[in-house]
């Protein structure tokens, strides 16, 4: 490969590996450069970034990392498939294809979508820190929505930046760069919680927390920090939210919350108070409310079909009309309608007291759903612990979900090359979590390409 060079871009229609078609470009960073692609073997669209920097010990380096992400396997991380050589030396990896946006395209986000995204990124960013790896480069511009929503995180290719023999470089773009790194400090778990909440406050807002003429300028705010506050952008950010920003911003680590999954609860708290939805990752519907919603009164119809006022009005108006038209004497006429009259008060009164007794008797039917829903809402409701289900094959997953009343939702899988094949490699939610019965639990199994 020479080095310095400039490097050309591969041709629509070459084939990498025998295997992968490259169909068009999608994109160029300061390191790569990516195409869409056709994986023949497995019939399927695939991303390649192919390495384009010049200076091979950082784009090396970045790229080792790169590829140290295709153990992970988490469903809001992009996916690494497979990897390889071009024709003339350059490297490629072969990756999941999003069918969707950078959330730079969308900021500012509404308040419950931001705090959505946000607990997405913050799951995926707590699991790579379980695995050993610092993203070191969270900025919305690596955070992509596919088709359905869901947020993925994308671009490892500076992980573990310190582990990287590239001397005095700070990889990563200013406004998102914890201030320890930028003094040159070893990076750690706290340096992805400065640039989730600099993310947040992108989605919020719809511009980065820093801003300047240029990078130094930049440079400068951030070592000065923290930014000013959210609620000076919009007013009407939760308190609670733009105090979590600013924690999560602060010029210390040591202030930062302690992990990406407490961030990430702390923005679940916050979706709670405020009254927003929850994203469908993490909720499981609660039977027993859902039943009492959706479950028509027992006597709604029997209310609704009998209507006695308006067959009464119409018989007694009727009646007079038939007597009226009868061949009789004056008296025999008389008699009949006095009668007649008689039986007309008697059956009004009959229908009167079965109406009241109708009414009495759907007022108690309905009444009974309403009794029933306040009682489910006023006892609690029995929760489980989630069991652990990381190294399960899917038969024995389903087996420990169904001993605990839970239900087997949505199951992934992620190759692995090298790895036991089948096994579970992630769950959702975590083991030990508190649900309620009948909650789903979604799963991720490690396969081999």
């Amino acid at each position: 490969m020479n080095d310095g060079a400039t490097m050309r871009p591969l041709a629509t229609g070459m084939l990498l590996d025998d295997r992968y078609e490259l169909l068009g470009h999608l994109d160029r960073g300061g390191m790569a450069t990516v195409y869409r692609a056709h994986d023949r073997r497995l019939d399927r669209s695939v991303a390649i970034k192919v390495l384009e920097s010049e200076r091979q010990d950082e784009a090396g380096s970045a790229f080792r990392e790169d590829r140290l992400t295709a153990r992970l396997a988490h469903p809001h991380i992009v996916g690494v498939y497979d990897g390889g050589l071009t024709p003339d030396g350059r490297p490629f990896l072969v990756m999941e294809l999003i069918e969707g946006q950078s959330i730079t395209a969308l900021a500012p986000l509404p308040l419950g979508q931001a705090l959505r995204v946000g607990e997405l990124l913050a799951s995926a960013v707590a699991y790579t820190h379980e695995q050993g790896i610092i993203h070191c480069d969270i900025k919305p511009q690596n955070v992509l929505l596919d088709a359905h929503g869901q947020a993925k995180l994308a671009d490892f290719g500076v992980a573990n930046a310190d582990r990287a023999p590239t001397g005095m470089i700070v990889y990563g773009s200013a406004p998102y760069i914890a201030p320890e790194r930028l003094r040159g400090l070893p990076v750690g778990p706290a340096v992805d919680i400065y640039a989730l909440g600099a993310t947040l406050f992108f989605l919020l807002t719809g511009q980065p927390p820093y801003r300047g003429q240029t990078t130094d300028e930049i440079v400068g705010q951030v070592v000065a920090g923290p930014p000013r506050p959210l609620t000076e952008f919009d007013p009407t950010v939760p308190t609670a939210l733009a105090e979590l920003v600013q924690r999560s911003m602060a010029p210390d680590p040591a202030d930062r919350p302690s992990s990406a999954a407490a961030f990430g609860e702390a923005l679940a708290a916050i979706r709670r108070a405020a009254g927003e939805p929850t994203s469908a990752l993490h909720v499981a519907p609660d039977p027993t409310a859902t039943t009492a919603v959706l479950r028509p009164p027992p006597a709604a119809s029997t209310a609704v079909l009998p209507t006695p006022a308006a067959p009464t009005t119409t018989t007694m108006l009727a009646m007079p009309q038939t007597a009226a038209g009868l061949g009789h004497s004056s008296n025999d006429r008389s008699d009949a309608a006095i009668r007649l009259r008689k039986r007309r008060y008697r059956h009004r009164w009959l229908m009167l007291a079965l109406a009241a007794l109708l009414a009495v008797v759907v007022a108690i039917a309905l009444a009974r759903p309403v009794l029933s829903l306040r009682t489910a809402r006023a006892t609690p409701v029995a929760t489980v612990a989630v069991p652990t289900l990381l190294g399960l094959d899917v038969g024995q997953a389903r087996d420990q979900l169904r001993a605990r009343g839970l239900v087997l939702g949505k199951v992934d899988s992620a190759p692995l090359p090298g790895q036991p094949a089948n096994s579970v490699v992630y769950q959702q939610p975590a083991a030990g979590t508190q649900v309620n019965a009948h909650t789903t639990v979604d799963i991720v199994i490690r396969t081999t390409p």
